[in-house]
Formats: C-alpha cells, sequence, structure tokens
C-alpha cells in the first residue's frame, strides 16, 4: 500500500497514493495490520505518525470541542490553535484507518478521535496488562530456556533467539547487547567450546556486538564442517 507524502495537502487517489501534507518526495509502504501482527505494525505506525509531528495527539488526544461561550471569548490565536488540531488529529485518524485490514477497520469505524482509535486496537489486540504480562513472562522463559540443538545451524539458532529478543523488547523488556551475546554463548552445544572460550578470553562482552559474534559462530561452524566432509572423503 503506497503512501506518497508531499508539500500540500492532498486527497485519496484511486491507485491508492495518500499525498500528506508538509514533506516533499517521501515515498514508503504503510504498514498493513492484518490481526497477527500487531506488535510489529504498532512500533512501525508510532515511528511514521512521530515523523509527521502526529504521534502527539495518538498518544496524548486534544480537546475535540468546547462550549460556544467559551469559544467566544477566545483569542483568534487560540481559535486557529482548535482548528489546526482538529486537522492534525483527522490525519492521524485517517493514516491509522488506512493501514487496516478491511475486516478489522469495523472496530474503529464509530470513533473520531486518533487517541481513541489507537486505544481500542492496542486493547484489542495487545490485551490488557494482565495479557500483556502472561506474554513477557513466557518470552522470558522461552528466552532463558533457550539452547541449541546439534541437528540446528547457528543461523536457525539465532533466528530463533533475535525473534524472543525483538518479542521481549515489543513488551518493554529491557535486553542489553551483553546479555543477549552471554546468553547465545551460554546456549551453544559442545563443539562450540573452543571458540566460546576463545571469545571469552579475547572480547570485552559489554562492548562485544551480536553481528560480530554472529560471524565468529558461523566462521567455527562453517570450519567443523569443513573436517567432517574431509574426514569422510578420507574414508
Amino acid at each position: 500500500m503506497e503512501i506518497k507524502i508531499e508539500g500540500c495537502a492532498g486527497d485519496l487517489h484511486k491507485t491508492g497514493s495518500l499525498q500528506m501534507a508538509n514533506v516533499k518526495d517521501l515515498a514508503f509502504q504503510l504498514p498493513l495490520f492484518t490481526r497477527k501482527n500487531y506488535d510489529y505494525w504498532s512500533i512501525k505506525m508510532k515511528t511514521l505518525l512521530l515523523s509527521q509531528d502526529l504521534w502527539e495527539f495518538v498518544e496524548g488526544g486534544y480537546i475535540k470541542s468546547v462550549d460556544q461561550n467559551t469559544f467566544n471569548i477566545w483569542t483568534p490565536k487560540q481559535k486557529s490553535q482548535l482548528k489546526e488540531d482538529r486537522k492534525k488529529d483527522n490525519k492521524s485518524l485517517f493514516t491509522i484507518q488506512y493501514a487496516l485490514d478491511v475486516s478489522i477497520f469495523p472496530r474503529i469505524a464509530s470513533l473520531t478521535k486518533s487517541k481513541d482509535a489507537w486505544e481500542a486496537l492496542q486493547t484489542a489486540y495487545q490485551g490488557a496488562d494482565k495479557i500483556k504480562l502472561v506474554r513477557l513472562h513466557t518470552f522470558r522463559r522461552e528466552f532463558e530456556n533457550l539452547r541449541m540443538k546439534e541437528s540446528k545451524s547457528i543461523h536457525e539458532f539465532i533466528t530463533r533467539t533475535q525473534g524472543i529478543v525483538n518479542q521481549l523488547r515489543t513488551q518493554g523488556e529491557t535486553i542489553s547487547n551483553q546479555k543477549n551475546v552471554e546468553k547465545i554463548l551460554r546456549s551453544l552445544p559442545p563443539k562450540f567450546d573452543p571458540i566460546v572460550i576463545a571469545i571469552e578470553e579475547s572480547k570485552d562482552l559489554t562492548t562485544f556486538k551480536v553481528a560480530k559474534l554472529i560471524g565468529f559462530l558461523q566462521s567455527h561452524e562453517e570450519r567443523i564442517q569443513h573436517s567432517m566432509e574431509s574426514f569422510v572423503q578420507a574414508f
């Protein structure tokens, strides 16, 4: 779903392109929420809304209406600000609506403020605090119990590990680079003992990046595989 943001207020074209104000020549794909990807979708949407100076309306809301007596005594500047806030909140709401699968849209169809729409989706798909806590405990347990099986490759193990780490971070858990590195090293099978010892003795794990660790482990894995193939060929 392509979103085109240009320097003038625009409209929704038949092609599916959305033109929004104040940013020139920026094209990107609007993340589509399809029920199964709320955590990742919400992160991307928050970043998008932040980039357009709209997140404050989603997060904090605004005064949508005031009584006529109050409005009458407002200064022109205050009235203009209310008009601008309404415009930005409508833009925020439309962006959220446009990023929903047709099966999800009815959940927020009757809501007129972006904050209400966001919170409705959050409650429905991320869950209340109790459900979130249960999820967090589940991912913590998975992280602690992680062990690489002899039959698995480093690529498969790291993919699974980083998936769990990302889920923990999405739920608000802080997983430092060092904790991540140490967990991976502790979870490897015995055939990796030589490289684990070498890394622990020669590297500062407080600054040693996961990406570099993966490179070392994959190189060691390739050497093991090469040695096994050479041994088999010798017979």
